[in-house]
């Protein structure tokens, strides 16, 4: 079976309000409206995890030095190296943008990918800066109790979450109507890094927490009125991309737009490095989360406990479904440096592999670029066929970080080659 149908399958069981299926054997029904999302959320407390998760015990706690840890976290720590995570959520002192705007974006992300698990979270910490029921309502309709700023950041995550490979000069312009460049870069890079966020978090099938922040409470509250106002977010949902181009290295598809970076010396001076590539110079406008991430990048491109070839795959596949060329020029440029044949990366793109564990990362690579929502169990399941479930975890965070980079370089016209950072 198809899995748009199994999509029609789950909306039939969503009307019904039947939320039971503790395993996901087909993809999470998407909410319509507030109502039904309402009950999603609470519903994924029962969610069983598609890897092992058991509780941290004391001694964990008192090694990772917290007194209570989220689930996201849990997964992080028993998978992932250190470095790989770092950078995740850090709030740098040169950031300009106001946490409300953000979480709010990062709700509007997390809708879009239907990552129930996330949008928990940010109903969380909407409500406890004092956000209503019925203005979370209006997030879903598009915002329109909103200023215009807050309307043209939350169009963006949209954009940037469902649509990086449309993408366009004139989506920049609008935000130039109601911010700097450097607020620009910082609000991709947020709505970006949100992107990993929600594919690590729900494609590992994390139950929601029954307690977040030392509160407990219930998701489903009375339905307003507004909870009944069809989301703008999912509209048009699911929908499949065009099929790939052909890659052509000559033509570079460089975009049109570029973002006013600072120049290299200010951006090396900040990060205390030369900087390599522009995207670097991007970063250095908040230096304590920009080196984590470049730290972080390195590691994942190393590999850890995948090999750095499969990581280059993984990085090459993401890239072309979102069509991220100055990502795609990275990878190809990586997969060289590593000795392998320029052709094995076009059969990957496309998943023909002939080696059955590569073809199976590809196949799981390229739907959770393109559509996050579909992942079930049986997707993890094929991953555990052939790799450990350290390994499996860190296939799935690879490709996070993978679209991170790609919505952060293709949306603000950013090369990541060191050759390629050149002052305007």
């Amino acid at each position: 079976m198809k899995r748009w149908m199994f999509w029609i399958v789950g909306c039939l069981v969503l009307a019904s309000g039947d939320w039971s299926m503790a395993q996901e054997r087909q993809p999470k029904p998407i909410p319509v409206d507030r109502a039904q999302a309402k009950r999603a959320l609470e519903a994924l407390k029962d969610r069983q995890p598609r890897l092992p998760l058991a509780p941290a015990t004391e001694e964990e706690k008192q090694s990772w030095g917290v007194q209570a840890i989220v689930t996201n976290g849990l997964a992080r720590r028993r998978y992932l190296p250190e470095t790989w995570f770092a950078a995740d959520f850090g709030q740098d002192p040169l950031m300009l943008l106001e946490y409300p705007l953000k979480t709010k974006c990062f709700w509007v992300v997390s809708r879009a990918n239907n990552c129930q698990y996330c949008l928990g979270h940010q109903e969380h910490k909407l409500m406890a800066i004092g956000m209503t029921d019925a203005q979370l309502a209006g997030l879903d309709a598009g915002g329109p109790g909103e200023d215009a700023r807050t309307r043209a950041c939350l169009q963006a995550a949209r954009k940037i979450t469902l649509e990086p490979h449309l993408w366009s000069g004139s989506d920049l312009e609008l935000l130039r109507e109601h911010m700097t460049d450097e607020q620009i870069i910082e609000i991709v890079y947020t709505i970006s890094m949100f992107n990993s966020v929600n594919r690590w978090t729900d494609s590992l099938g994390l139950p929601q927490d029954r307690v977040f922040r030392g509160e407990s409470r219930s998701f489903v509250t009375e339905d307003l009125s507004e909870d009944r106002l069809p989301s703008k977010i999912i509209r048009g949902m699911p929908q499949e991309r065009e099929a790939l181009p052909s890659w052509d290295s000559s033509a570079g598809g460089k975009p049109g737009w570029k973002i006013r970076l600072p120049e290299s010396q200010r951006a090396g001076r900040s990060l205390g490095r030369k900087v390599q590539g522009d995207w670097e110079r991007a970063m250095s406008l908040f230096p304590e989360v920009g080196t984590k991430q470049m730290v972080s990048i390195e590691s994942i491109v190393g590999g850890a406990d995948l090999s750095p070839e499969l990581v280059a795959r993984i990085g090459w596949i993401c890239a072309r479904h979102n069509r991220a060329d100055a990502m795609a020029r990275f990878w190809l440029a990586r997969w060289n440096t590593l000795g392998q044949p320029n052709g094995e990366l076009e059969r990957a793109e496309v998943a023909r592999s002939d080696d059955a564990a590569i073809r199976q990362v590809e196949l799981f690579a390229k739907r959770l670029t393109v559509q996050p929502q579909s992942i079930v169990d049986e997707d993890i399941e094929a991953l555990r066929a052939h790799f450990t479930d350290r390994q499996t975890a860190q296939i799935v965070y690879a490709i996070g970080a993978c679209n991170l980079l790609d919505r952060f370089t293709r949306c603000l016209g950013l090369e990541m080659l060191p050759d390629a950072s050149t002052d305007p």
